[in-house]
């Protein structure tokens, strides 16, 4: 419960002061990672790995996803100014979903609090269809066997995917970008023993937790060999749930995304219907509180 007022004693008797100003919450930190693509089936292989979710950060000390002038490679992507919420407004959360593995996948949803949104991943490319190249979002998907072109850029909060193979009997397909640096391209050896699918992308860590997780890695491509190409799997990659990370190609499925906030302990949060979450939990020797959005859409209120 916010303090409103105080009394102070005084030489000769007793003041209030009026606190209500530091009643609302400020400085919120979060983490909002999108949902990632999912990977494309050619029914046997050669398809791209979906591209991660995007993913914004406001936590001290870490990055959001991508770079800030969308160079390719793995430049580093600002921290975010921490966001300011007043006591007794609601605030919207949307956790968004991975998006499908089908013949031609899907891409994952956006995952949104308050004014900001992370874009959902791109699906992976295929082969033989009118989207071999892998579509655009937060982190855009590989391109499938055929394709030579990398993914596009996308809007910032990630990776592009990798190139596919544009002639190679084993077909194979480019690896999904990661929010934290580029898909692989496929690469084709002198035999089929080193003609591999692209590596997924590699994601971010956050502690906003206390704990080290990573999130938003890309999804490999499908092809003949994919032995030492198993997708950003630390971060997520290959569809793991509630990390954001692409579908590897012919395989899965991306991963949903989630919401994570980070606030002082003298404040709490109220959840609307609609959402699902762990609860509020301690974290930094109990100074601050943290509480994870794993699904759903609705609204929250801090008091």
């Amino acid at each position: 419960m916010a303090i409103t007022s105080i009394k102070q004693s005084g030489f000769t008797g007793s003041k209030s002061k009026d606190l209500s100003s530091f009643a609302s919450p400020r400085e919120i930190q979060y983490v909002i990672q999108a949902g990632g693509g999912g990977g494309s089936s050619n029914g046997a292989r050669g398809s791209g790995g979906g591209g991660a979710g995007g993913y914004r950060s406001s936590v001290v000390g870490e990055r959001s996803g991508g770079s800030d002038n969308g160079a390719s490679g793995s430049a580093t992507g600002s921290v975010e100014s921490k966001l300011s919420v007043d006591a007794g407004t609601t605030y919207t959360v949307t956790v968004g979903g991975g998006g499908a593995y089908a013949t031609q996948g899907s891409n994952g949803s956006n995952s949104v609090f308050a004014d900001k949104t992370s874009s959902g991943g791109g699906l992976g490319g295929n082969v033989g269809t009118s989207y071999p190249r892998g579509n655009t979002g937060g982190c855009s998907g590989g391109g499938g066997h055929g394709q030579s072109e990398t993914g596009a850029i996308g809007n910032y909060q990630g990776f592009r995917g990798g190139a596919g193979l544009d002639n190679n009997p084993f077909f194979s397909g480019g690896g999904g970008g990661g929010v934290g640096g580029e898909g692989g391209n496929a690469l084709n050896g002198g035999t089929s023993a080193t003609r591999y699918s692209g590596a997924g992308g590699v994601g971010i860590t956050s502690s906003i937790t206390g704990s080290a997780v990573g999130r938003g890695g890309g999804g490999r491509g499908a092809g003949v060999n994919t032995s030492h190409n198993a997708g950003a799997t630390s971060d997520g990659g290959g569809g793991t749930v509630n990390t954001g990370g692409g579908g590897n190609g012919n395989s899965t499925a991306g991963g949903s995304g989630i919401v994570i906030l980070k606030y002082p302990n003298i404040y709490s949060v109220t959840v609307g219907a609609g959402l699902t979450s762990g609860g509020e939990q301690s974290t930094d020797g109990g100074a601050f509180k943290y509480i994870e959005f794993t699904a759903g859409t609705g609204t929250i209120t801090f008091s």
